[in-house]
């Protein structure tokens, strides 16, 4: 169809092999980084007061140690959840599971209740794994609600699970674990309300963390510092595999704290970050940037939301570094596309690069199927290596297609060069921050408040997070709740990033002549508001 030279009219992007594949799991992945560099450190606790490391061979040490009880406990194949916060923990307990051949379940640790019983059930774990009281909610007391709610579901403290595991089990032997088995499952909003869980497997996770890394010139040795939410697949696996592939050191942070990013990375000559576009604001604008050496970094990775062309100037000019942009989805296993770090200005800000190797893109016409002449817009389809093996209980999706395409819902263009660019979005998502909210869930949430009739929810730009939440809401007749009831009561049954911020109450909606409501009306009245 196209030989990637430009010459042929079709939106399509052949897969190129600049960069090999890894085989193997995410174990394999530790135990060479180990086998390779045993003495080097692997992961640093970022958190502010502590000190605690781990080399490549304690981490390998520690994480079969805990494989071998999560064996004798659960069994190859079982789910397990983790729901807890940044930490060392976390991360060991990830390899501890990969090792165990069990899938890891990542659980937001800001869920209400009700979500979390919601992604235990759905994806049908037998054991989660906790942290303590977050941001003001009882987790443990939680956690212990759904085990006594949910049958056959065993709970742990993971910090305190881990340090019980002094010794490996007995006779323990840890099963063969492939390639093509599951390694983690991640929950992401569509727009059919509820999360959908995505299944994503050792290779996908493995590969689409290496081929970032290659393509974002990671050196042997470097020092990643990272304070993304690791229930995230840039978290996990963009950044904790891209680590190892490369044989470096991790700074994993319990939060995004600017004054703290900037001091470890000054500390630990941190030589790469991954941060959303907000995150790097907030950098560029904490008092101590001046007076803290950062020039150690040659790399800042972004995702999640549009980079300005004044946001990457001034971070190129602040850190002294090179910039790229990852784009992808959970079900592309991590970034599917990607841009040179050494690329101009327009690069960054303009589109969102190039395939990654040995994956294949096209734009396609969303009602035909048919692959697009270059520049026409439609939706953005991928297929390699890295993607998602499917979804939990959704026969009804077709995102992934037999042939293996993946369907994104994003609208896009390609010119003659690969250069893919977002123009729109078949899907109503709402993208806060780098993190997909699902109007659906928020309008199912909504309408099962007794005095709300109907509701409406959409994205209104903003300038620090991208987009945030906006509600129109139709009351019952007679009705005399306000806004401030609604965002209490969605407080309550909805992670505090996807509660709206701004409301509207109205008395009709816009309709379509077949009863549809005009999402694209509503945006326009807050837009002009």
């Amino acid at each position: 169809m196209t030989d990637n030279t430009g010459t042929e009219q079709l939106s399509y992007w052949a897969p190129t092999s600049e960069t090999a594949l890894l085989p193997g799991t995410v174990g394999d992945l530790l135990r060479r980084a180990a086998a390779e560099a045993p003495d080097r450190l692997a992961v640093i606790d970022g958190a502010a007061g502590t000190d605690r490391s781990w080399t490549y061979a304690e981490l390998v040490d520690q994480a079969l140690r805990l494989a071998g009880a999560l064996h004798v406990e659960f069994g190859a194949g079982a789910r397990i959840g983790v729901w807890a916060p940044n930490s060392p923990e976390w991360l060991i307990l990830q390899q501890a599971a990969a090792l165990a051949g069990v899938q890891l379940v990542t659980i937001n640790p800001a869920y209400t209740y009700h979500e979390l019983d919601y992604v235990l059930r759905n994806s049908g774990c037998i054991g989660l794994f906790h942290g303590d009281e977050y941001r003001g909610a009882a987790v443990p007391a939680m956690a212990q609600r759904a085990a006594s709610e949910i049958t056959g579901l065993t709970t742990h403290h993971l910090v305190d699970w881990i340090g019980s595991v002094v010794t490996p089990p007995t006779g323990t032997e840890l099963p063969q674990v492939q390639e093509h088995d599951i390694a983690v499952v991640q929950y992401t909003s569509g727009t059919t309300g509820s999360p959908k869980g995505v299944l994503i497997s050792h290779r996908a996770m493995v590969n689409s963390a290496h081929l970032v890394a290659r393509r974002a010139g990671l050196e042997d040795g470097c020092v990643y510092v990272n304070p993304m939410p690791t229930f995230h697949i840039g978290s996990c696996g963009t950044v904790t595999l891209g680590t190892i592939s490369a044989v470096g050191t991790q700074v994993i942070l319990p939060g995004f704290d600017p004054g703290r990013v900037l001091e470890v990375v000054e500390q630990y000559r941190a030589t790469a970050l991954l941060a959303v576009p907000t995150m790097q604001l907030a950098l560029l604008e904490h008092p101590d940037l001046p007076d803290r050496d950062v020039s150690s970094l040659r790399v800042v990775l972004t995702g999640g939301s549009t980079a300005s062309a004044d946001l990457v100037r001034r971070v190129k000019a602040a850190f002294g570094c090179r910039f790229s942009i990852t784009f992808g989805q959970t079900e592309t296993g991590g970034p599917s596309t990607q841009t040179d770090p050494d690329g101009e200005v327009w690069e960054q800000v303009e589109t969102i690069g190039r395939a990654l190797p040995h994956t294949e893109v096209k734009i396609i016409d969303p009602v035909t199927g048919d692959t697009l002449p270059r520049g026409e817009a439609g939706e953005i389809c991928s297929r390699g290596p890295t993607t998602m093996t499917g979804y939990i209980d959704r026969p009804d999706d077709h995102s992934l297609r037999e042939d293996g395409w993946l369907h994104y819902g994003d609208l896009g263009t390609m010119d003659d060069a690969g250069y893919l660019r977002i123009v729109g979005r078949l899907k109503d998502m709402i993208i806060r921050g780098g993190e997909n909210i699902s109007p659906r869930e928020i309008e199912e949430t909504l309408c099962t408040h007794p005095d709300v009739a109907d509701a409406a929810v959409v994205g209104v730009p903003d300038n620090a997070w991208g987009e945030q939440v906006g509600a129109f809401v139709r009351l019952v007749d007679g009705a005399k709740v306000g806004a401030a009831d609604l965002e209490e009561y969605c407080r309550t049954r909805l992670a505090r990033h996807k509660v709206p911020r701004t409301w509207r109450l109205v008395e009709e909606f816009p309709l379509t002549p077949s009863g549809k409501i005009k999402k694209f009306q509503l945006r326009e009245q807050l837009a002009a508001d």
